[in-house]
């Protein structure tokens, strides 16, 4: 859900690259386009970094997200933002929300044996199975959602008990713990993935560590994979929509240089980018090579009330403060100076593309709490008010900590608001940045006054941001340590309600909640430009999540 620092590709790897540059190779294909001497035709593409695992059981790197997309095919499919079927043809939901019944469709695993409801059955209870045999993915936590995961992950009860169940080869009952208008979305994970019992048990921890230890029931099979370099893969023809796509493979070169990956795509060596920098963008939009993509990824100056901080702390736990702050960042500036990129700003605590009910967030609940360009003087009287409530002297302010991260959005914004509590309220600010993984352990343990951190949602629902609110919730503390009885009554209402529009009503009033209390400063949602070259189509990219490709329906249509 999180930016990940990428890994540095090898010195011979940029060496190798830089020559398939100048000598045109393409990887061994047609530099001005993906068909191969042979008549083949295999697209290109870039990966930021090696993945962890192509083991669906190992769910905790976004880096694996788009090959195990390739290999492997769940229940449904996000495809332009929408759910689809996949494996499953169709479903079935009982009253009360909670039972889920899948119908699977006739389909094969890459080796020609049919693909069934047991397989899910296996894939899932291998994610929560908590022995030493088993994958143990930092993503077990997701089988949660299902009746005794939990338990079940905890050694509480057996996996018999776990509701997720085989009826017969083509028929998966799943059983939720609460009612969830975003199951569906949820089933798109790779930790939901089939698993072949067989192949998974003969080669264990190993599974999927290379192409002879795995087996695939998505558009393509993984045919080599050389560390650190490339992946290869082929179209897979027992995949049940193999009719629509009509390329011969794909190969996946590691690149972490966004330079090396531009300068390859202008080469005709890659066949689509990752995100397209800012200073580039005019150039692929006049080239039609620049294709938007509004993402749900929301920046966050996250306020501390929860760990006592000292005499800083009376003004982090003053409402007043808290909007204060909020007033006086011109968020329009800050995502300018900051991405630039298509990006835009926002002072609600949710995108408003989300959905809710029967419609979207933005289109039920418009919500605009604070202007995108700030408020100085509203900004100063807010910060008057706090100083007379928390007894603190103008002349005597505490000094406060920002905690970021060592990437370039992260830097400049904290520069940004460290300047406007300056210039604004005369509080020094100190700038505390860490890696990637430095900050979230501070930020879990509450080390920070304010903190700049993001969050991707994990599924197509407002309550995956607010959630994280919640005081009970594992990212309670990553959020500011917010705690609100009331607040906490509207999540288990929306939580357990079957009332769909009594939900998104409760949704909105804590949404509302929170943009009052101010405790995460809203900045902006990310969106932007990834290349795609004109003779390829059929490449969808998601909205939410890591916004990795989706080639499920990939088509080459020949040099446009």
């Amino acid at each position: 859900m999180n930016a990940k620092k990428m890994k540095k590709v090898s010195l011979l790897i940029i060496l190798a690259l830089t020559v398939g540059l100048f000598a045109g190779c393409g990887g061994g294909g047609n530099s001005a386009g993906p068909v191969k001497d042979d008549g083949s035709v295999v697209l290109r593409i870039p990966f930021n970094a090696e993945p962890s695992s192509l083991d669906p059981g190992y769910g905790n790197s976004s880096d694996s997200i788009c090959p195990r997309g390739m290999m492997y095919e769940g229940l449904v499919r996000i495809y332009d933002n929408k759910i689809e079927p996949a494996m499953a043809e169709s479903w079935k939901v009982s009253k009360d929300g909670l039972t889920y019944t899948f119908k699977l469709r006739d389909s094969k695993w890459s080796d020609g044996e049919p693909v069934t409801a047991y397989d899910f059955e296996y894939g899932i209870k291998r994610l929560l199975d908590p022995s030493d045999e088993a994958p143990n993915g930092n993503y077990a936590w997701m089988g949660y959602y299902f009746k005794n995961g939990q338990e079940f992950n905890e050694g509480k009860v057996s996996a018999d008990e776990v509701g997720v169940k085989a009826l017969d080869d083509k028929t998966l009952q799943i059983t939720a713990v609460k009612n969830m208008p975003y199951f569906l979305d949820l089933m798109k994970m790779p930790c939901f993935y089939p698993v072949r019992k067989d192949v998974a048990e003969e080669y264990g921890k190993d599974y999927a560590a290379a192409p002879d230890k795995v087996v695939c029931n998505g558009p393509f099979v993984l045919k080599e994979w050389e560390h650190e370099s490339k992946l290869v893969f082929e179209k897979n023809p027992n995949y049940w929509n193999a009719d629509n796509i009509n390329v011969d493979g794909v190969e996946a070169y590691i690149i972490s240089e966004q330079e090396t990956v531009m300068n390859m795509f202008d080469n005709g060596e890659l066949d689509i980018t990752n995100t397209i920098e800012k200073e580039y963008i005019d150039k692929y939009k006049e080239k039609e090579e620049a294709v938007y993509i509004e993402g749900a990824t929301v920046w966050y100056n996250i306020i501390n009330v929860k760990t006592d901080r000292g005499e800083i702390s009376k003004l982090l736990r003053n409402k007043n403060f808290r909007q204060a702050v909020s007033y006086a960042l011109d968020r329009n500036a800050i995502v300018d100076a900051a991405r630039g990129d298509g990006s835009f700003a926002i002072s609600r605590m949710c995108p408003d593309m989300l959905s809710v009910s029967d419609t979207t967030l933005g289109e039920k609940y418009p919500l605009d709490p604070y202007p995108a360009k700030g408020d100085t003087d509203k900004a100063k009287t807010l910060f008057e008010k706090a100083l007379k409530e928390t007894g603190i002297s103008a002349d005597k302010l505490p000094k406060l900590t920002l905690l970021t991260f060592d990437d370039s959005t992260a830097k400049t914004t904290a520069e940004i608001i460290q300047n406007v509590m300056s210039t604004t309220f005369g509080l020094e600010v100190t700038i505390d940045t860490q890696t990637y993984s430095a900050r979230v352990e501070k930020e879990n343990k509450g080390d920070y006054d304010f903190c700049i951190t993001n969050w991707a949602p994990d599924y197509n629902d407002p309550m995956t941001f607010l959630e994280c609110y919640e005081s009970n919730n594992s990212y309670n503390t990553y959020f500011g340590g917010y705690s609100n009885d009331k607040y906490d009554q509207l999540i288990k209402f929306c939580n357990t309600t079957n009332d769909m529009k009594a939900r998104a009503d409760k949704l909105f009033e804590a949404e509302k909640m929170l943009a009052d209390e101010m405790v995460g400063v809203p900045l902006f949602q990310t969106s932007g430009y990834w290349g795609k070259k004109t003779y390829v189509s059929g490449i969808s990219k998601c909205g939410f999540g890591a916004n990795d490709p989706d080639l499920a329906r990939v088509h080459y249509d020949g040099d446009k």
